[in-house]
């Protein structure tokens, strides 16, 4: 038989091309440029997100790729691709001659495109010019510049664009996605078997994928690997031990994507602002923050494991029925969400009132009606609501209400489409942690059960932090120097025109009381009164230097809270304090690497300054020590922690919001439990019975394995002496209840007190019949009734 040599083959086959190409119209003129592909190659990729400790915590794209360069792909699947797909890729020009004559025989005699003979050149063409028309005149155009890339790039940069352009099946564009998809590895460590699997999916990347057709995926894997062998690449014996490997059938992302989902979106955000969000949507780039997955998971769970008891102390989980012991009584009655009027659409964000349709124990769901829009709640994702895993049936009785949340995408009834909804029975929570030296958010919950694009109650929440903010009402009056954490005020009704403050939940009052024990007891008129003595304005001015963001009102309200804050401000305020003093701004982000490897210039964030004095800034840590330490804080349950803490509890009006902030010398966190229409948490709850034992349990978590630190000892411009409980004055020589207060150099009480039983000089003058002189200032107290006695040398102090 008579053998055409390639030569004579690729001139028949030019000539037919052109003469085919003419006359359908195709003229090389109207053909676009090959050229720019070496330098402007830049596909939509993926954009990674790293933990601290460099672990993938996230991943956002348009298209799922990662560029592979050729020197990260290993011969091994290089040779498996030419095999799968074009043997003669490094000989030809671009084009199978003897494949096109074939080809264009069997299509004429059939009038149609019965059949192809692409080459990786051409596919290459196909995918970055013209896309899979089935035409006469697209296959031309497609031959023609095959031509045309062959003579603009070489070999090794068409191969680079096709194992990076091409589609792999589940979403996955590029040979680096398809192989962490099915291997969870990078390319570069792929064995014989995994290479032919890979090579075998272009060709039907839903056909041949192994996670839903293995069978047929090991006969595509064995067919490549025995092309292999056929063109010398692999000996029968390896292709054999090849064939025995399992394929995978599950994807191989260990990647827990709720874990940081704060952190990727807060991330993403940064990201967009530092190179634009066209840019940023291209992808490629690597996004270092500063979440420490320990603290991320303590944080996580803390807020699941505080809800859930806070659900079973009043009652915020199913089942959802008639009560009384025969169903008799009405369906228990949730604080009211929002009634929504029938032309209206549910929306994100908000919390419906919605009346229970039916109930699928099949489906383990129920049917709920909004307003005029029907709806599912799985009962899948509703652990926390439904603890005991109760059916359907025996979680929720038709006609009963509750309160829903609208959740991305739809669901299904029957067989209608209808939208979904999540259970919001019983109330929110956030946490928020920092690195006071370093500012660095290691941990944060926006709220529970959050997931990418969900509200991030620690960002951007703005909520009255009640009680919480007394401390820096405090801290301005010490910095007065006019007062002292030993300084005595009234707890007594007080009127400011109509504002009239009280206590937390009682108008009882304790009368005289020291600044220390009055924050420690959270007293509110201590508070107002102190703000009205230094002003709400420096109040304000104070919070906002030590780094509250949102805007306070200068009224005397302020003292207890009274305009909202954000979370991350509150607690960047007390990593201030916690610092010495010293404010800096919050970093979620450490660096950004764009797809080249270069370093991405973020935005500058405002130095570190000093804002308060390390004496000051001592003083006040060392009050809100007491509000742990003194049995009767607020926040004393936090003592659980096993070491040196500070803090401050905050309960707003009508318990809408609890919170505690506080820190240790190498964590601050703040904790937030509340709901999001501001409905009370009910009677009782405040931020040390909601939120102190979300902080503890974190804290106790987060600085496991730690070396346990005490705060430092007290700098220069801080005295102390012993102080008498009482009236905050020096203690009397011997005093047995005295304890050690400290003091900003200079505030020092001048005064020593007196023992019981003892009159002061000044109370001789209010007794009648009084002739004789008086003592000297310095002379000892005079008795009036029998001598004190004097309590042994040992007795020691208290505080």
């Amino acid at each position: 038989m008579l053998r055409w040599s390639t030569a004579v083959l690729s001139t028949f086959a030019l000539a037919a091309i052109a003469g085919f190409a003419a006359a359908v119209g195709v003229y090389s003129g109207d053909l676009p440029s090959t050229g720019d592909l070496r330098e402007n190659y830049r596909p939509e990729q993926v954009n990674r997100y790293y933990a601290a400790d460099g672990s993938l915590i996230g991943e956002t794209y348009t298209e799922r790729r990662s560029v592979a360069p050729m020197s990260k792909i290993p011969g091994i699947l290089i040779k498996a691709v030419l095999a799968a797909e074009d043997a003669d890729f490094f000989e030809h020009k671009g084009l199978d001659y003897p494949g096109i004559l074939r080809a264009l025989w069997i299509n004429v005699r059939a009038r149609r495109k019965a059949q192809g003979a692409s080459t990786i050149t051409q596919q290459v063409v196909r995918t970055f010019y013209l896309g899979r028309e089935k035409t006469f005149s697209r296959k031309f155009k497609e031959l023609l510049l095959a031509r045309r890339l062959e003579q603009n790039l070489s070999k090794e940069e068409i191969l680079f664009l096709y194992l990076n352009q091409i589609y792999f099946g589940h979403g996955r564009y590029g040979i680096q996605e398809a192989s962490r998809l099915y291997f969870g590895k990078d390319v570069e460590d792929v064995s014989l078997g995994e290479a032919a699997l890979l090579a075998g999916l272009p060709k039907g990347p839903e056909l041949y994928t192994p996670l839903r057709n293995p069978e047929k995926a090991a006969r595509r894997r064995s067919w490549v690997l025995g092309e292999m062998v056929r063109h010398g690449y692999v000996t029968e014996a390896e292709a054999a031990v090849a064939r025995l490997a399992p394929v995978p059938t599950e994807p191989s992302s260990s990647l827990d994507r709720s874990l940081g989902a704060e952190f990727v979106d807060s991330a993403r955000r940064i990201l967009f602002d530092a190179v634009g969000e066209q840019e940023a949507t291209r992808g490629g780039y690597h996004v270092y923050t500063t979440m420490d997955p320990g603290a991320q998971s303590a944080a996580r769970q803390a807020v699941e494991k505080g809800l859930m008891k806070l659900d079973a102390r009043r009652g915020y989980r199913g089942p959802i029925k008639p009560r009384g012991k025969k169903g008799k009584k009405a369906c228990r009655e949730w604080p009211p969400g929002v009634s929504l009027p029938d032309d209206a659409a549910p929306a994100a964000g908000k919390v419906y009132a919605a009346a229970i349709e039916a109930v699928d124990d099949g489906k383990n769901a129920l049917l709920v009606s909004v307003g005029s829009h029907k709806g599912v709640v799985s009962l899948d994702r509703e652990g926390r609501y439904n603890p005991r895993g109760l059916s359907a049936s025996a979680f929720a009785v038709p006609g009963c209400r509750v309160r829903v949340g609208l959740l991305a995408g739809e669901g299904t009834w029957g067989q209608a489409k209808v939208k979904r909804f999540g259970l919001e029975l019983g109330p929110q929570a956030l946490l928020v942690a920092l690195e006071p030296r370093t500012r660095e958010v290691v941990a944060m919950v926006g709220g529970q059960g959050y997931v990418r694009g969900d509200f991030n109650r620690a960002l951007r929440a703005v909520r009255q932090p009640g009680s919480a903010f007394k401390p820096f009402v405090y801290l301005e009056a010490i910095r007065s120097r006019t007062l002292s954490a030993a300084s005595v005020q009234d707890d007594a009704p007080v009127s400011y025109d109509e504002y009239r403050p009280g206590n937390y939940e009682t108008w009882k009052f304790m009368g005289p009381v020291r600044l220390r024990k009055a924050l420690a007891k959270s007293i509110n008129v201590v508070a107002v009164r102190l703000i009205d003595d230094v002003g709400p304005d420096k109040v304000a001015a104070l919070a906002s230097s030590l780094g509250i963001t949102s805007k306070l009102d200068p009224v005397l309200g302020l003292a207890l809270g009274g305009s909202g804050v954000r979370p991350i401000g509150l607690a960047n305020a007390y990593a201030t304090i916690a610092a010495g003093g010293i404010r800096s701004e919050p970093v979620i982000v450490r660096k950004v690497v764009d797809p080249f490897g270069r370093q991405v210039e973020l935005d500058e964030p405002e130095p570190s300054v000093r804002v308060i004095g390390q004496d000051e800034a001592w003083i006040l840590t060392s009050m809100l020590r007491s509000v742990i330490e003194d049995p009767e804080g607020t926040g004393k349950s936090a003592r659980k922690l096993g070491r040196p803490a500070a803090g401050k509890t905050g309960t707003s009006n009508k318990a809408r919001d609890a919170w505690f902030a506080g820190f240790t010398p190498d964590l601050a966190a703040v904790v937030w439990v509340g709901f999001d229409d501001y409905k009370s948490l009910g009677k009782k709850e405040s931020g040390g019975r909601s939120a102190v034992p979300v902080w503890t349990s974190f804290m106790k978590s987060a600085l496991d394995g730690s070396a346990e630190k005490d705060f430092a000892p007290p700098p220069a411009g801080v005295t102390s002496a012993l102080v008498d409980p009482a009236t905050g004055l020096l203690a009397w020589e011997g005093q047995p209840d005295a304890f050690l207060e400290y003091f900003l150099e200079g505030t020092e009480p001048m005064e020593r007190a007196f023992p019981p039983g003892l009159m002061t000089p000044e109370g001789f003058l209010m007794q009648e019949g009084f002739e004789e002189e008086l003592p000297a200032p310095d002379a000892a107290p005079v008795a009036v009734d029998a001598p004190v006695e004097v309590p042994p040398a040992d007795a020691g102090s208290s505080g």
